[in-house]
């Protein structure tokens, strides 16, 4: 079962039992003699005991075989779906699957194992139908409960999926990653006050679960309570950290006098975080003897030049050099009892290259007089919300229309994804810059040149805001938990302004407001 532990990783999930708990498949034809469905029955339970040890492709084996000698047995596509999948190969589960569902078109499991197919395949519309097939077989069946309601928030129907995450853990309580689900869907329906309450409640039954706990800071910080919400941040090395760094020694515990001492602080998520929590560090380098700071290799250049004196920047891949202590950054709001009164405090703390920025002008300025703006319209595609922060060049486009002929804008996009590429080429004033930006470096000269930046919620918004420049930032219905909640001003940058959706995934409305703005001159930057 390596494979549907895998897929429902992300919610916590256990999945059902391959054969042992699925019932004998009907659909027998009078073709298969009982010899062979004997034979099939034991290479499925060789096959099991294979997989489980971690034999799969001898498993595999014994799959194909079964099905093979039995071909009207369904647990035997079963049980050969699941080991494809397990193998890597999607395609073929599925199709597998569909012969076992072809042969007994109510068995619970083969709808539900082809419904996580389906959803990791990101047709959740399809997973949705079979997993509310395999619960119509099978009602308790609590797994197909959560898989809907995860398909059901993937096409946003966040109130259905509650409906159903609700459900499951009415028929088991016990089970954790339905409660991880349910905050997060209260969450997602900005409902904070009844995430963090449901929250503490499942932790009292869950006190180790660290996706828990993550919800919790979440919904915490989404509300300003920033002391609780760094609190709970500390258990995201448990659940989220993706730490390309591996400090040896001691980790500073926060409070240890570092008088005389030697500390690393390391970079753990993405370039966004990198940059937006590069403003702790000075606090730190005025305690400590010596600092080594280490970051990804994209943001090493442009932080070496706002550096302290005695910190040594080191980019990944570098070897790390021997300290008395290690600390993650993003951990140092919660060890300097961070507050909302001195988040912002010494912004701007980047800065960009003089020469480089005069580059940048003088290009400008070829271009004769305007309003120079420069866009983001999507991240890293494989971002976990991408799909909700991003949006098409397509729909950024509607700026050009609604903003009037006082703008200039400027991509400062490194890379456009294919879809974005017809867009690009029907604006053609859009000045095409971000392809000549190698590193972060490069980015901030450019965005120093700029008089605006409008970004949705993606590393050049933290750049931007970083460097003190004007930026809007564009935020999903559900914001990121940096962004909080209503408010149009930022604690984070005092030069930003925020500008949120109305509804679900309707970016269009957003930039119909954003181009008024931009057209009747309204040059604010805060709320």
């Amino acid at each position: 079962m390596a494979l549907l532990q895998k897929v429902l990783a992300r919610f916590a999930g256990t999945p059902p039992s391959r054969s042992s708990a699925a019932p004998d498949a009907g659909g027998t034809a009078q073709s298969s003699s009982a010899q062979d469905m004997a034979g099939a029955e034991r290479l499925i339970a060789e096959g099991n005991q294979l997989e489980d040890a971690g034999r799969l492709p001898e498993a595999l084996a014994r799959y194909r075989e079964a099905a093979r000698i039995a071909p009207q047995l369904a647990k035997a596509h079963l049980n050969l779906g699941i080991g494809l999948a397990a193998a890597g190969d999607p395609a073929a589960a599925v199709a597998a699957y569909r012969t076992g569902l072809s042969l007994d078109t109510a068995h619970p499991f083969l709808h539900y194992n082809l419904a996580n197919a389906l959803y990791l395949q990101g047709d959740f519309a399809g997973a949705r139908g079979h997993a509310q097939q395999a619960i119509a077989a099978k009602p308790d069946l609590v797994q197909a409960h959560v898989l809907l309601a995860n398909a059901l928030e993937e096409l946003g129907h966040d109130v259905e999926a509650l409906a159903a995450i609700e459900h499951a853990i009415a028929l088991d309580p016990a089970y954790a990653g339905a409660h991880v689900n349910r905050v997060r869907l209260l969450e997602n329906l900005l409902r904070v006050d009844d995430s963090i309450a449901a929250a503490q409640e499942a932790l009292r039954a869950f006190p180790e679960e660290a996706d828990l706990h993550w919800g919790l800071a979440v919904s915490h910080l989404l509300r300003g309570d920033f002391a609780a919400g760094w609190r709970e941040h500390e258990w995201r090395p448990a659940a989220r950290t993706r730490n390309p760094f591996h400090p040896a020694g001691a980790r500073w515990d926060g409070k240890e006098d570092l008088q005389g001492r030697s500390i690393l602080l390391y970079a753990e998520y993405g370039f966004g975080d990198t940059l937006q929590f590069l403003r702790f560090v000075p606090q730190v380098a005025q305690r400590a003897a010596r600092v080594v700071l280490a970051v990804q290799g994209a943001v090493a250049g442009l932080v070496r030049a706002a550096a302290p004196a005695h910190c040594l920047v080191v980019s990944e891949g570098e070897p790390l050099p021997a300290t008395d202590l290690h600390f993650p950054l993003l951990s140092l709001p919660f060890a300097l009892d961070i507050g909302e009164p001195r988040l912002a405090s010494g912004t701007p703390y980047l800065q960009a290259d003089a020469a480089r920025v005069a580059h940048w002008r003088h290009r400008l300025e070829e271009h004769g007089r305007s309003r120079n703006v420069g866009i983001v319209w999507s991240g890293n595609p494989l971002h976990g919300n991408d799909r909700n922060r991003s949006m098409s060049l397509g729909v950024m486009a509607g700026l050009a229309a609604s903003s009037g002929p006082g703008c200039r804008f400027v991509s400062l996009q490194p890379q456009v994804r294919d879809g974005d590429r017809d867009a690009m080429a029907q604006w053609p004033d859009l000045l095409p810059w971000g392809f000549e930006l190698r590193d972060f470096a490069d980015t901030a000269a450019l965005v120093q040149a700029l008089d605006l930046v409008i970004t949705v919620d993606t590393s050049v918004a933290h750049l931007a805001g970083a460097l003190g420049r004007p930026l809007w930032v564009l935020v999903p219905y559900v914001p990121d938990w940096r962004w909080q909640l209503q408010r149009e001003d930022s604690p984070w940058y005092p030069t930003a302004r925020v500008w949120r959706q109305s509804a679900r995934r309707d970016w269009a409305e957003v930039v119909a407001r954003v181009g008024d703005a931009l057209r009747n001159g309204d040059r604010s930057a805060g709320a």
